[in-house]
């Protein structure tokens, strides 16, 4: 772990491991405690993830973030997006831009207080806690509102997460309600779980067919290459991820909200 301790909030008990840690230190991230290290080994020993499901959805997340910036999107929420570490989404925006917007989303009030720390330098970045579920929630939290113009295109992050809700989520119906509120040219992020007899999934999610993954996207226009394994979407784009982060388990894809739809 780093030796600038500023990013840990008071209060944070370090032998409790949390999640958004937990994926941090399988990122190889130092926004971690030994007991969160423990965790990701033992998620990996136990079968429960595959080793590289974390740097795989990382390296697409970057590279699918390029890709909405080189279309014009300036401003982007990231739903349940952890704890923004390093290569997250205001790094790459606030590298072309610093004044392009990031807001990130995310129930663990652990993660969201650790982002908000880390965040805390960062002018046109926010961490918001809230249940991405509750759109109206959401999209009325007062970072939100300050930061997210919503008469102009946003990038919709919904990397690694929309598997952690269940069918009676209705989870196709809550990534309709974030398309609702957006405008035309406005984009959707997307990577989830493939459903597979031999990797259930680990408690707590969802994995799901190709159909039940389209279905989440009725209503948007996928770009190419459409909904792919994950390491096939844009792979040579030059972003230097080696082939060792192929991840079988996942499909992803990227969409977009055309003027038609309303």
């Amino acid at each position: 772990m780093a030796g600038n301790r500023g990013w840990i909030p008071a209060g944070t008990d370090v032998n409790v491991a949390c999640p958004a840690r937990v994926r941090d230190a399988q990122l190889g991230g130092c926004h971690n405690f030994p007991i969160d290290q423990w965790t990701a080994r033992r998620a990996v020993d136990d079968h429960l993830v595959e080793p590289t499901a974390a740097a795989a959805n990382r390296a697409f997340l970057q590279r699918a973030v390029r890709h909405l910036l080189a279309a014009g999107v300036r401003q982007f929420l990231d739903l349940g997006s952890g704890i923004p570490t390093a290569g997250n989404v205001h790094e790459i925006v606030h590298g072309v831009d610093p004044a392009f917007p990031v807001v990130y989303v995310d129930l663990d009030p652990v993660a969201v207080a650790h982002g908000a720390a880390i965040l805390s330098c960062a002018e046109n970045a926010a961490a918001v806690c809230a249940d991405l579920r509750d759109v109206p929630l959401v999209l009325a939290a007062p970072p939100v509102r300050h930061l997210i113009d919503f008469t102009r295109p946003v990038g919709i992050i919904a990397v690694d997460v929309l598997h952690l809700l269940a069918e009676a989520d209705d989870p196709a119906g809550v990534v309709g309600r974030y398309r609702e509120a957006v405008p035309a040219r406005s984009h959707l992020v997307i990577s989830h779980v493939l459903a597979s007899a031999s990797t259930p999934g680990p408690q707590g999610e969802t994995p799901r067919s190709r159909n039940g993954i389209s279905n989440m996207l009725a209503g948007w226009d996928l770009v190419r290459p459409g909904l792919v394994p994950m390491s096939h979407w844009y792979a040579d784009s030059g972003d230097g991820s080696p082939d060792a982060l192929e991840s079988t388990t996942y499909l992803a894809g990227v969409a977009r909200k055309s003027a038609s739809v309303r």
